[in-house]
């Protein structure tokens, strides 16, 4: 029996958004996340029957949903974006941590890509960020420093996501290199303050037919759950007396690179 390559997986947990001003606010809910490496997402569709690339599937990756949006390839945009920050691309494996489309819908507030060594650690990452504006961009990040196995970085945040956020403040980032178990956490302060944090904590499964179908059965509706639920939070939010701050322009699909920067 064929197998996906073992980097392939799906993580089950769940995403917490905590708000810290000017007014208290706290979410959470159950997803689950795939884990694909970047330059063998084929030869993983090849061999997981409801999994498929760039087609329409029960569950789906395509690349018009990431990088350039354009249907370009995904992984060789990564791979570019990575080898012009200075990374040794032959000695790393590129990985995606995503939602997937399920039957035909996705969407992702933010995806990650990981540049990971044969020895297990991250050299290298790139945070794609979207909002609900239809609008994305990309923060590459090399650098950083290793607490208890988990990776913090930081950005100067440079793009507008949030209604209720200015497009200005700082990002921390919290990674952990995708294992048994996987941590992807934002933080964003403001001269000194803590706006918000946010986080996805998962525990792998293996991915296969099987799995694939029993996430989807337990969560049918999950990509559509990720942007109604960040409508409703917004609206709660208003509800709570929070101001919508203006949207500024958009400049167009950027990356930012931001290297050695420490935490």
């Amino acid at each position: 029996m064929k197998r996906a390559p073992t980097q392939a997986a799906l993580y089950h947990g769940k995403v917490v958004h905590k708000r810290f001003t000017p007014v208290r606010h706290r979410l959470s809910y159950r997803v689950f996340s795939m884990l694909l490496p970047l330059k063998g997402i084929d030869e993983v569709c090849g061999v997981t029957r409801f999994l498929s690339h760039n087609r329409f599937n029960l569950v789906s990756f395509h690349d018009r949903d990431h990088g350039l949006r354009d249907g370009s390839s995904v992984a060789d945009f990564v791979t570019r974006t990575m080898q012009a920050g200075g990374v040794d691309t032959d000695a790393c494996e590129l990985l995606v941590l995503c939602y997937p489309r399920i039957l035909g819908y996705c969407f992702n507030p933010l995806t990650t890509y990981y540049a990971v060594t044969k020895a297990g650690d991250i050299t290298a990452m790139l945070y794609e960020v979207s909002n609900t504006f239809g609008e994305h961009t990309h923060y590459f990040v090399t650098g950083g420093t290793t607490r208890n196995g988990t990776l913090e970085q930081g950005c100067n945040k440079l793009f507008h996501v949030s209604p209720f956020n200015e497009a200005d403040g700082e990002y921390g980032f919290r990674v952990t290199t995708p294992d048994d178990n996987v941590c992807v956490g934002v933080s964003l302060r403001r001269a000194g303050k803590a706006i918000l944090n946010a986080y996805f904590k998962g525990s792998r499964t293996r991915l296969t037919s099987r799995s694939l179908v029993s996430a989807v059965a337990r969560q049918p509706l999950m990509t559509w759950k990720v942007i109604a639920g960040i409508h409703l939070e917004a609206l709660r939010l208003w509800m709570k007396g929070l101001k919508l701050r203006r949207k500024p322009g958009f400049a167009g699909l950027t990356v930012h690179r931001t290297e050695r920067f420490e935490r």
